[in-house]
């Protein structure tokens, strides 16, 4: 018998560990000399190289006029000067790192992400750079990176439906469930590991099994509702399970298997895109779809740790501290660039450079496609006819969606009519 109190031992119970606050977070990085130091020991963790030309010898360039943190190739080919933000999504930024990393920092704690406007007004930036900062954390966190690490034990695989109300139109609604409009996104969920969603273009057997096996290793056991297309693809695979909702089984347990048989995990992913597109970013563009998804698998799923009992239980699962995410984020950065549209949105470079080809293309009556070569600057330029292809007229159409070629009002050099081969003095597009 117990003869105090003390002596009874309640059981320990788990709490998450705490996570790194704003203070402790400016502490760790309280200038900008701090925060280019950690970002070259993360993107250089081998050594510092040339962005341009992968070379490894390169000098410093010290001066009273040198910015601190530029490096100068030493290869006699290349010679050019970089920075480690050259070639990374922070490329040419005029931000300070410091709000580059205290950005990352909000979208890394955050629940469920962070709309561009209120990091702009936490940050005290604009709604663009704040945009930028969003899209380029998307961009590191692509699952390129993760697709040749095959899912494996108990996987569950399930798909949703993604996306509100069509735009510019009121009290309209999509249709529920198959025969929607909203993007569909196939996902496969390993129990207490990670996640992987892509974009499908319909349920069909051929897109599920092309899925499936793209993610899930052949020796998985696989669990699903009970859709048709996973019955079909189950034999691809160790095993199969599934779960049949429309009579309100949700989990069960079987004579053969330890495991539970439910698809819940898979579901609760899909819950989370759901409570993100609802009370977070509220409307995603179906070109944009992709990056969401990629920072919901990286954010809130892929960067943790299960935590187990003696039993095995699980506990909860503890997120991976800052420093390590910030890390393996910025290993990534090298290579991956990002650019303003001509319309504003976030593009790749080389996305941009065909903007920037397609705005030359113009259509006019009398002459056909064209294309207006020469320096808009100094007023001259040269119409030379052209074929474009189908993504080109299709860019240009898309600001006229009449099909009506915009007006130029044009004079030659001398003053005769507008052909291919003319050279254009001065022009003015209504």
């Amino acid at each position: 018998m117990l003869d105090t109190i003390d002596d009874i031992q309640a059981p320990k119970r788990w709490r998450p560990k705490r996570r790194l606050s704003i203070d402790q977070l400016r502490e760790k990085f309280p200038d900008e000399d701090a925060c280019r130091h950690f970002l070259e020991g993360a993107i250089w963790p081998e050594g510092r190289f040339c962005p341009h030309c992968g070379s490894l010898h390169s000098s410093p360039i010290r001066g009273r006029t040198a910015r601190p943190g530029l490096y100068q190739c030493a290869e006699p080919e290349c010679r050019r000067q970089f920075t480690v933000t050259t070639k990374t999504p922070l490329h040419s930024t005029k931000l300070p790192l410091w709000k580059w990393i205290q950005g990352i920092y909000l979208m890394l704690e955050s629940s469920k992400g962070v709309s561009s406007v209120v990091m702009a007004s936490w940050l005290g930036i604009s709604q663009k750079s704040a945009r930028k900062i969003c899209h380029a954390l998307r961009l590191l966190l692509s699952q390129r990176h993760e697709f040749g690490q095959l899912l494996t034990c108990t996987v569950e695989l399930d798909e949703k439906y993604f996306g509100g109300a069509p735009r510019f139109k009121k009290s309209v609604t999509h249709k529920r469930g198959k025969g929607t409009a909203k993007q569909l996104i196939g996902i496969a969920a390993q129990r207490l590991g990670p996640v992987r969603a892509v974009l499908l273009e319909n349920d069909s057997e051929a897109n599920l099994r092309g899925f499936a096996g793209s993610v899930v290793s052949p020796d998985a056991r696989i669990m699903s509702d009970a859709a048709s297309g996973y019955a079909k693809i189950g034999k691809d695979f160790s095993d199969h399970r599934s779960v049949v909702h429309h009579k309100k089984e949700f989990a069960r347990r079987d004579d053969d298997l330890d495991d539970v048989v439910h698809s819940n995990t898979a579901e609760a992913f899909g819950s989370v895109l759901e409570r993100a597109l609802i009370g977070v970013f509220h409307l995603v563009g179906k070109q944009h779809i992709y990056r969401y998804i990629d920072e919901a698998i990286f954010f809130r799923w892929n960067q943790r740790d299960a935590v187990l009992d003696d039993d095995g239980q699980l506990l909860g699962f503890d997120k991976l501290p800052f420093e390590d995410q910030l890390k393996k984020i910025a290993r990534r950065a090298p290579g991956s660039e990002l650019r303003f549209s001509d319309v504003g949105g976030i593009c790749s470079p080389e996305e941009r450079r065909q903007q920037t080809r397609r705005g030359r293309f113009r259509y006019l009556p009398g002459c056909g496609w064209v294309q207006l070569k020469g320096r808009r600057k100094k007023g001259v330029r040269t119409v030379e006819p052209v074929t474009p292809d189908d993504a080109t007229r299709k860019a240009f159409w898309s600001r006229y969606p009449e099909q009506c070629a915009p007006k130029l009002k044009y004079r030659t050099i001398d003053d005769s009519v507008l052909m291919p081969g003319s050279i254009i003095e001065s022009w003015e597009v209504k």
